[in-house]
């Protein structure tokens, strides 16, 4: 019994060190997220989405679930922002096409 008793200990310890480097990973890549969205890095945004995404759903908190929710509302807004840009773009250039410019 004694040896049993200490393996469940084992293991339970074993489990918590892994929640904890899970949770910090998580921390991590949220907070490289965030830096993502806040430069407007679609690219990088995407792959962090992703990579957030993957890393155990179940065992996000709400406010994990929450921020990734928000975080990943605002990638899909910039690549369809991004997207979106060559067009605007050329609808701009063709407007001022044969317009001269007036400088001094």
């Amino acid at each position: 019994m004694i040896v049993v008793g200490r393996l469940c200990d084992e293991i339970e310890a074993l489990a918590l060190a892994q929640a904890q480097e899970q949770a910090e990973a998580r921390r991590h890549l949220f907070s490289l997220l965030e830096q993502a969205v806040d430069a407007r890095d679609p690219v990088a945004t995407g792959r962090l989405v992703v990579g957030v995404s993957a890393t155990a759903p179940h065992h996000r908190t709400d406010a994990e679930a929450l921020l990734a929710a928000h975080e990943d509302q605002r990638a899909r807004e910039e690549a369809e922002r991004a997207r979106r840009l060559p067009r605007t773009l050329e609808g701009k250039g063709s407007a001022s096409r044969g317009k001269r410019c007036t400088g001094w």
